[in-house]
Order: C-alpha cells, then structure tokens, then sequence
C-alpha cells in the first residue's frame, strides 16, 4: 500500500481547511476556554507556600482536568475527521463523547498514561538517588544523561505505538478497549519514524505560535489536527482507496 509523504499529507489538510477553518478553530478556542476556567480555580499561589493537603488537590484537579481534556480533544478529532470525508460536523460536537461512553475515552488515557509512566519509573529512581546522595554534580548529570537518554528514545517510540488510538476508540465504539491497543501498535508498524518527522517538522510553527502568545495555535492547532486525521486514514488505507476510486477510469457503456 502506497504511503503518502508528509509534503503530501499537509497539502490535503490545507486544501481541506481552505474556507472552513472557522469550525475547527472556534472548538480549539471552546475546548481550551473550559480547560482555562476549570484550573483556574486550582492554580497555586505564589504569595504563599502550599501545605501538602493543597498541594494533593492540586495534583488531583490537574489529573482530572486532564481526563476531561482527553474527551473535549476526541470530540475535536472527531470534527477532523468529519472535515476529512467532507461530511457535516458542528461546534457543539466538541462535547460529542460527554454522552457516548465517555468512560472508554477517560480509561484509555489512564491506560495510556500508566503504559508511558512505569517505564520511566527507573530512571526517575536512579535521578531522585542521585539528588538525595549529593554525589559530584558533573557525574551526576553524566550518570541521569546515560539513564534518561535510552529511556526517553523507549519512551518517544512507546508513546508513537498509540499515536492513532484515540481516532480508533472514535471509529469503533463497541470495540474492545485493549483490542484498540493492539490494532495501534499494529497501524503503527512502519510508520513511527514517519509520524515522528511529521512531528518534528511542526516544532517550527509550535514555537512561533509560542513566541505570538499562543495567538498562532488558532491556526496551527487545527492545522496539526487535520495533518492527524489524513495520517491515521492513510495508515487505515482509506485514503489510498480514495485515491484509487478517484483515479478509476469510468466506462460509458
């Protein structure tokens, strides 16, 4: 199955958001607006230090926070998705998934973040001994270099095996919950190092975006979002026979 290149991908996420960026743009600004108004009433003080009760409420809102995020941004794939195939989608489906078994989104990022976390529980080990012993700072940070490197190229790797998860719980709503896991991994078999230069090439606009105040993720953001959507369909094979229908010569009879 031929593959489409990254130059390609991003020319049809562009060609698709052509006069319809104002939808995915008013469900980035809607979703980031809730996630801003529900922390801000958890965000700590820097007038006062925090006692440890405050300081679990904090951790606690955050990680709940972050599960509520998981299923405002499934909502907003789904409304890439349905850009994607030129079918209708509205703001409002940003809350799509608050009422269709939002449970499976809130688990498969607990999941998720379980399977990327205790790989790294061995190298924050090694670091927090390292502190605690006030060994030599330079071989220190020789010693935490030699631990995090190897394990953040395990970590950049495992976290690309699930790139296109989120768009398979969208897909399939009765399916399995570790059967997505695995048909990920699977999707993603071959296409880690493309998704991982697909990545990388949107650093640039990501710090731009960061140098305007964050005004330039209205743009970017929706941007990424698309370039998602046309990855995971042309790793599904989708848009391949898309292509191959499109291109089919037609028979006057």
């Amino acid at each position: 199955m031929m593959k489409l290149s990254s130059k390609e991908l991003k020319r049809r996420a562009r060609e698709i958001l052509t006069g319809r960026y104002g939808l995915p743009m008013m469900a980035f600004v809607l979703m980031e607006l809730l996630v801003l108004l529900l922390n801000a009433p958890f965000q700590p003080s820097l007038q006062q230090p925090l006692n440890g009760f405050q300081i679990a409420v904090f951790f606690i809102a955050t990680l709940f926070i972050s599960l509520l995020a998981i299923v405002l941004h499934s909502g907003i794939l789904y409304i890439h998705l349905q850009l994607s195939r030129n079918k209708e989608a509205q703001v409002k489906d940003v809350f799509r998934y608050f009422n269709r078994r939002p449970d499976r989104f809130l688990l498969s990022g607990l999941l998720l973040v379980c399977i990327i976390a205790v790989p790294a529980l061995p190298a924050a080990a090694v670091t927090i001994l390292l502190i605690t012993t006030g060994a030599d700072t330079l071989f220190c940070l020789i010693l935490a270099a030699a631990v995090w490197i190897p394990t953040l190229t395990f970590l950049c790797i495992l976290a690309f095996s699930y790139d296109p998860l989120f768009f398979l719980l969208i897909e399939y709503p009765d399916e399995k919950i570790l059967h997505l896991f695995k048909q990920s991994r699977r999707l993603m078999r071959g296409n880690k190092a493309r998704k991982f230069y697909i990545a990388c090439s949107f650093l640039g606009l990501s710090l731009l975006s960061g140098l305007s105040f964050g005004i330039g993720l209205l743009w970017v953001s929706p941007y990424i979002n698309q370039v998602n959507a046309e990855f995971y369909r042309d790793i599904t094979g989708e848009t391949a026979q898309e292509i191959e229908q499109e291109n089919a010569p037609e028979y006057n009879i």
